[in-house]
């Protein structure tokens, strides 16, 4: 931990004085070892987090990924905030738990919702996560990236595809598939894929570049979701998606 104290400090230190420092700067203003904080810097290096201003006279200022992060960090509150009304929107018209989840490490965590209390009650909780493969939000996010390639990439980051229902997908040859499907429907399906009795319906929601940031879904019991019912919250899924992408910047007029 002392050490990550003491990156940090590094990089709030540079991003405070706002101008380039050598190495021997950085040791006096923090009051650091000149070979702790030789060891750091070369780590932050390495990582993206700092850069040379000018590598002839070795003087250093934040890189660019920080910057990365932190848009990261604005646009997901954004997104949330910008998303909010949506949700409790389509929570009005089906009297379903709609969720909002982003992608993580080949999960997708769940950020908000829109609950129908007494239906979907300890299903999930905010912060929660589930496989991408197996969930409905997961299968939209995938879903938008039309590049077997790109998603088999996503899924080796993470651990190996398992089976937690009879219905759960658990080869990748059969997932591509079901992404394909879902392209053509306009929606993912989660068929009691994690939960035996839980079925959702679920889009993605692209940024300003068209790139998937995110995804929503309509989730209930199984027994609530008739045919019909289905294809009317498939629907309304679809459009809400859309609605919240071109709120990010989006300019399609499709999803898919």
């Amino acid at each position: 931990m002392r050490t990550v104290d003491r990156a940090l400090d590094i990089m709030e230190l540079l991003a405070k004085t706002g101008k380039p420092m050598t190495q021997v700067e950085i040791c006096q203003a923090l009051n650091m070892p000149k070979s702790s904080v030789h060891d750091l810097m070369h780590t932050l290096l390495e990582r993206d987090f700092i850069t040379y201003d000018n590598e002839q006279f070795k003087t250093f200022k934040l890189a660019l990924h920080v910057f990365e992060i932190g848009m990261t960090v604005i646009e997901n509150r954004n997104m949330v905030a910008v998303a909010r009304p949506y949700l409790v929107e389509l929570h009005k018209n089906v009297r379903e738990t709609v969720f909002l989840a982003v992608e993580n490490r080949n999960n997708i965590v769940y950020v908000d919702c829109a609950e129908e209390r007494g239906v979907m009650g300890g299903y999930i909780n905010l912060g929660g996560t589930r496989p991408m493969y197996c969930s409905g939000l997961g299968k939209a996010i995938l879903s938008a990236y039309n590049d077997p390639k790109k998603v088999q990439s996503i899924l080796a980051s993470g651990p190996p595809m398992k089976t937690f229902t009879e219905n759960t997908i658990t080869t990748v040859t059969d997932l591509l598939k079901e992404l394909e499907l879902t392209r053509k429907r306009g929606y993912a399906i989660d068929n009691r894929e994690v939960e035996p009795d839980t079925y959702c319906v679920a889009a993605p929601i692209y940024d300003r570049y068209n790139e998937p940031i995110c995804a929503i879904s309509i989730a209930s019991v199984f027994t609530r979701m008739t045919p019909t019912k289905i294809k009317k919250c498939g629907s309304l899924v679809n459009q809400t998606a859309l609605a919240i992408s071109k709120q990010m910047g989006y300019r399609k007029a499709t999803l898919y």
